[in-house]
């Protein structure tokens, strides 16, 4: 658990459409909320132009083949995978990358398919995106070089800003 929740932590920080626009509409996006059936939420995180698809599979059974509505044309990178062998999932298969196609889906002009894995998150980030890639070889569930790709002692990721403090209040006469 430990190591899933450093690999977030260091996700978060490198990438600022996790936190940048926390507190405005702009910064979220639900890409579907709606398949109560099948437990499967999606949504987008978005800085300007900037942005993720995060993936969650809230049952015990595998979705082969799911659509959802992506943000741009291009190839997808998954880049967090929370049922990778190395956080004690069970390794089911998933595609390293995703090709976005031209089919209409969830409100979007293109969509991708992917694989989910059983109680799962999947984080996707565009290939163009510095440093999408992914901290565990989908195919082989191995790290991928020392199993650090996204932790924090692989290198000083941009820190989000300290929120501004609250002005103290003025004392009375």
């Amino acid at each position: 658990l430990m190591a899933f929740m450093e690999s977030l932590g260091a996700l978060y920080r490198q990438h600022s459409c996790f936190w940048r626009r926390d507190h405005e509409p702009s910064g979220f996006g639900w890409i579907d909320v709606t398949y109560t059936e099948q437990s499967v939420l999606s949504y987008a995180r978005y800085d300007g132009s900037a942005h993720a698809i995060v993936v969650l599979n809230l049952t015990p059974v595998p979705r082969e083949v799911y659509r959802l509505g992506a943000p741009t044309m291009g190839t997808y990178h998954v880049v967090l995978n929370s049922d990778a062998t190395m956080f004690g999932g069970s390794g089911y298969t998933v595609a390293e990358s995703i090709e976005a196609e031209a089919v209409p889906y969830h409100g979007f002009s293109q969509s991708i398919t992917v694989t989910l894995p059983p109680l799962s998150v999947l984080v996707l980030l565009p290939a163009e995106t510095a440093d999408a890639h992914p901290v565990v070889d989908m195919l082989s569930n191995r790290a991928i070089g020392d199993g650090t790709a996204l932790l924090p002692s692989a290198g000083k990721p941009a820190k989000a800003p300290k929120p501004a403090k609250a002005p103290k209040p003025a004392k009375a006469p």
